[in-house]
């Protein structure tokens, strides 16, 4: 079996899969790479690049770079030529825009659609970045913006509708495809953002610091020029009051020198920011932490992030962390279900500390569940196995 996974980001969740697949079956894959350039949308070039894709089995070899993938006739007779050239049975989307979701359902090869988002972002793809600033102007926005917005939700129904099979990373996720789009329930299947087993931790671990080491991954929470949708401003301003806990923050920042970054964050001494690191350097660091923090903005979560069950939510239990959460409704009740953390549902001293509080008393119990969770439902290698029953529906 031959597969393509035609990617539009440098995104983590497709080389767990890509891993998994390849030590579990042997399968021959071959990704490609469809969207922004990777200097421009990382800002460290080739270096960072490779350091994403070091993961075993994938190399820069394997990955083919699709040029103009602004001009869609060439997209698709790119994808063409990769299916033609590697033999491949079947495409493995992940959507990030439907333009390389259209592209792909437009070769007549078996196209799986893997949805990491509902919401579409598809103006760098259609314009480039100039046409998506002029986009989002004022005047042009207000008389195009709806109609579209509009054709955006068209085509995301249609390339759904016509995929051979749909995966999506939350039951919430499914449900929002089933009732918005009419896709058949059959055709739909649920992959959690998870990780391969190999990244997991052998021993759960037995006792914390004092105070509290948790990691905190996110993404643009400090942006100086404007007020992100992923902004954690409120967290921090409530974090720096509690003495129980250090938070150590890994992610990007906007508009920031490194000089402004040290300058902010020397009025919060029980929180430091540690920078920028790619998928591999990050799993290595994860367990030298005693707690993992998931927080997006309340108003973020209303419209996105409810939606879908974070990857730093697996990659926290791979390392044996009790989490600590934020209680958008589908976190909570996942943390709550299988017992790997405590949720605070307010951002205040008061419901973050009750929380710490909690996970100090069960801290092992949590930590062992968490281990539990990963080596015994939610891993890369019992997914591979729907993903190889999946591919052959398809194929067949």
């Amino acid at each position: 079996m031959n597969i393509l996974h035609l990617q539009f980001d440098t995104e983590i969740r497709t080389l767990y899969q890509v891993e998994a697949m390849r030590d579990v079956v042997g399968a021959t894959i071959t990704l490609a790479y469809a969207g922004p350039s990777y200097g421009e949308r990382f800002g460290y070039g080739e270096e960072l690049f490779s350091k994403v894709y070091s993961l075993p089995y994938v190399s820069l070899r394997d990955i083919f770079f699709i040029n103009k993938s602004r001009c869609f006739r060439n997209l698709v007779e790119n994808i063409k030529y990769i299916v033609k050239e590697n033999d491949i049975d079947i495409i493995h989307v992940h959507k990030r825009t439907d333009i390389q979701c259209l592209a792909a359902l437009k070769t007549g090869t078996p196209t799986i659609i893997d949805v990491h988002d509902l919401v579409c972002l598809m103006e760098d793809s259609i314009f480039g970045s100039q046409g998506s600033r002029i986009f989002r102007s004022p005047l042009i926005g207000s008389v195009f913006g709806k109609h579209f917005y509009k054709r955006l939700l068209n085509l995301e129904e249609y390339c759904l509708k016509h995929a051979d099979y749909v995966i999506v990373v939350s039951p919430l996720m499914k449900s929002r495809v089933l009732n918005l789009y009419n896709v058949e329930p059959a055709k739909v299947q649920v992959l959690p953002n998870t990780v391969p087993l190999k990244y997991c931790s052998f021993k759960s671990k037995n006792n914390y610091s004092n105070p509290i080491k948790a990691i905190m991954a996110t993404s643009f929470f400090l942006d100086k020029n404007s007020k992100s949708h992923r902004d954690i401003l409120s967290f921090i301003e409530v974090i720096k009051e509690i003495k129980d806990i250090e938070i150590y923050l890994y992610g990007w920042t906007k508009g920031f020198y490194k000089k402004d970054i040290e300058l902010y964050f020397s009025k919060y001494p029980n929180i430091t920011y540690k920078g920028l690191l790619s998928p591999s350097q990050y799993l290595n660091i994860i367990e030298q932490y005693d707690v993992g923090v998931i927080f997006n903005n309340p108003d973020y979560d209303v419209h996105i992030g409810e939606i879908s069950l974070p990857k730093k939510l697996f990659e926290y239990a791979a390392k044996g962390l009790p989490v600590l959460a934020y209680a958008s409704k589908q976190i909570a009740e996942f943390v709550y279900q299988y017992k790997i953390g405590s949720v605070f549902d307010e951002v205040s001293v008061d419901s973050i500390e009750a929380a710490i509080k909690d996970i100090k008393k069960n801290y092992e119990l949590y930590s062992m569940n968490a281990l539990r969770l990963i080596k015994k439902e939610c891993n890369w290698e019992k997914q591979t196995k729907t993903l190889l029953n999946i591919y052959s529906k398809v194929i067949d």
